[in-house]
């Protein structure tokens, strides 16, 4: 057991070190010589819990400490968070609504809201990976992510092209990007499909990133002029009370 208290000890003063933390200053704050506390880091840096990072030598979390907060956030079922919200904006847009949740290094829709018997079929359905670099719902979750992460996830990117408008240039996705965090939502203009638009905004944990986004999707005969800057607040609206829910939950 004293083992374990350590050890949490330990972790729980690494993550509050925003910029990394050296091994006297991690000993000076946990009480442990540093011959006993590099023991137990080497064992964590194995298990990829903790890394070390090779310029400023300051310990940080690892890549498994992640995988295992993106597990444990899993377990919370976003989609029956969301469903009410998003029941709510079908019945006042009438237009096709789905969920999509970052899993990792994916954007995957998870649930969708339709008319039974319409007669468009567009490209997002449930399963669907949402491409980062063209969707609403991938823009949506993207750009409320870290610096590090977007960075890693624009580097492995195929910026593979779906129409002559899909944006293919990562500068001119930093800058949507960008504009996404200003307005409180990411649009997809035609850029998945010649004649659909989709709005989306994002549902956000406490620390401010994206765990999920949910969208608003129709053809561009219906989204534009004043629909637009409907759906475009009903939507951020939407989301926002998905993540106050969420966040109820002290994820």
């Amino acid at each position: 057991m004293q083992a374990v208290d350590r050890i949490s000890v330990i972790l729980r003063e690494i993550c509050r070190a925003e910029h990394g933390i050296t091994l006297t200053e991690l000993s000076d704050a946990v009480l442990l010589p540093k011959s006993t506390l590099h023991r137990i880091l080497r064992s964590l840096e194995r298990e990829r819990f903790v890394y070390q990072d090779d310029d400023a030598k300051r310990f940080r979390l690892g890549s498994e400490i992640l995988l295992l907060g993106s597990r444990a956030l899993n377990q919370i079922d976003i989609a029956d968070i969301s469903r009410p919200h998003m029941e709510s904006l079908f019945k006042q847009l009438d237009e096709t609504i789905f969920l999509s949740v970052f899993e990792k290094d994916r954007v995957v829709c998870v649930h969708r809201i339709e008319q039974v018997g319409r007669a468009v079929r567009y490209f997002v359905k449930v399963g669907a990976v949402m491409p980062f670099h063209c969707s609403a719902a991938g823009k949506a979750v993207l750009a409320y992510q870290p610096n590090k992460t977007v960075k890693s996830i624009l580097q492995k990117c195929d910026y593979m092209r779906y129409t002559p408008l899909t944006m293919t240039d990562p500068n001119l996705l930093m800058e949507e990007l960008e504009r996404t965090r200003r307005s409180g939502y990411a649009v997809c203009d035609r850029e998945m499909e010649p004649l659909v638009r989709a709005i989306s905004a994002p549902v956000l944990r406490h620390d401010g990133t994206a765990i999920a986004s949910i969208t608003c999707i129709g053809l561009i005969d219906q989204f534009r002029g004043t629909f637009m800057q409907e759906v475009a607040e009903s939507i951020v609206e939407c989301a926002a009370r998905a993540s106050e829910q969420l966040q109820c939950t002290n994820v």
